[in-house]
């Protein structure tokens, strides 16, 4: 890709997102450790049936947050995501965070949404009916990108179902 006829690129150490990811946890664990014993200092008396199950989603929300941050932290690379007027390329280095891809404009002939309780995730369709995950991981501006893809393809303009 050259940079001159660059439309929007998006780049992010995957380095700064483990860091950023695990301090958030680690943080959050902090206070929701605390929550109890601030609880019974107060003269609140929890039972330990809650005790245990409190302790047991704490643990398990802090190991998923390691199980992203740690390979983000030792990838020690650039996440890049790139669309220019001819193609778009995807480098995701942590397999964990999405799938690398190098994708023309005029091989896309679909655009899927997906909506999930909040959350929503884009794919690009070819004409082998191959789906392409436009991640939003690392802060990627994913509506950024399927905007203006479909400004440089008209005929992109609605979203096939899902």
């Amino acid at each position: 890709m050259s940079k001159s006829n660059m439309l929007l690129q998006h780049k992010k150490s995957t380095a700064t997102e483990g860091w950023q990811v695990l301090s958030g946890v680690s943080s959050t664990a902090v206070v929701f450790v605390l929550a109890p014993i601030i609880a019974r200092f107060l003269g609140l008396d929890l039972p330990t049936w809650f005790l245990i199950c409190w302790y047991t989603f704490l643990a398990i929300i802090f190991l998923l947050g390691m199980l992203y941050a740690i390979p983000n932290i030792r990838a020690k690379a650039t996440f890049t995501c790139e669309l220019d007027e001819h193609e778009i390329r995807c480098v995701c280095p942590v397999e964990l965070c999405g799938e690398s891809f190098t994708l023309k404009l005029s091989e896309i002939k679909g655009i899927e949404h997906e909506e999930d309780e909040g959350s929503h995730e884009w794919y690009l369709v070819d004409a082998s009916a191959r789906r392409y995950l436009v991640p939003t991981n690392y802060g990627n501006p994913a509506d950024e990108f399927i905007k203006l893809i479909k400004e440089l393809k008209p005929e992109l303009d609605h979203d096939w179902p899902v």
